[in-house]
């Protein structure tokens, strides 16, 4: 019998309390070629790693058409960014000329193809 916070405790018969070992919880492992980098094959400590990069970014334009004016936010990935060449109004449906300055991308963009 044992005394746990002024209570007494007492274990049925026959109980083992639980023991973990590394053979009957082994860690779990990581994939050869998952994402991960070790700082040095004797260390044990490994470090996760997920390469970051601009999946979508967004501008921001104004209908050109001086009855309408409206702000227009348009998302674009990297493959509509190279393609990108205008913009339908969402307030009043019509097309306005366009395209993206190299000044507007994000700048991994500009380094990679």
């Amino acid at each position: 019998m044992s005394t746990v916070g002024g209570w007494e405790v007492r274990a049925p018969s026959g109980f083992k309390p639980l023991t973990f070992s590394q053979e009957a919880c082994p860690a779990p492992q990581i994939a050869k070629n998952s994402f991960y980098q070790t700082r040095n094959a004797n260390e044990t400590k490994t470090e996760l790693y997920f390469p970051r990069a601009t999946l979508l970014f967004e501008i921001e334009r104004h209908c050109a058409f001086p009855d309408c004016v409206a702000r227009n936010q348009i998302g674009l990935t990297k493959q509509e960014a190279i393609e990108y060449r205008g913009f339908e109004c969402f307030q009043c449906e019509r097309w306005n000329e366009d395209r993206v300055s190299q000044s507007e991308l994000p700048d991994a963009w500009a380094t990679s193809n």
